[in-house]
């Protein structure tokens, strides 16, 4: 699953993608890095299912420190192109 959200961010990277394969991507790459953390792998997650997923290791979906882990996490995708 790790290496499925390294492919969809480098898919989102490229400059000939539509806004919406665009958007497409970074959800598929955060899907599959929140699975990725489970062990686990799927296809589409819900916030609740994500959340309970990110409680269960101690994670928090609220607050600072997820915003901006998430933002870092998007922000590598500029540079695995």
């Amino acid at each position: 699953m790790a290496q499925r959200a390294e492919n969809a961010l480098k898919k989102a990277g490229k400059i000939e993608i539509s806004r919406e394969e665009f958007l497409a991507c970074l959800y598929r790459s955060l899907v599959a890095a929140i699975f990725s953390t489970a062990g686990t792998k799927g296809e589409s997650l819900t916030y609740a299912e994500a959340e309970e997923i990110l409680q269960c290791r101690n994670h928090s979906m609220d607050g600072p420190d997820f915003q901006s882990g998430v933002l870092a996490y998007f922000d590598a995708a500029g540079h695995l192109a």
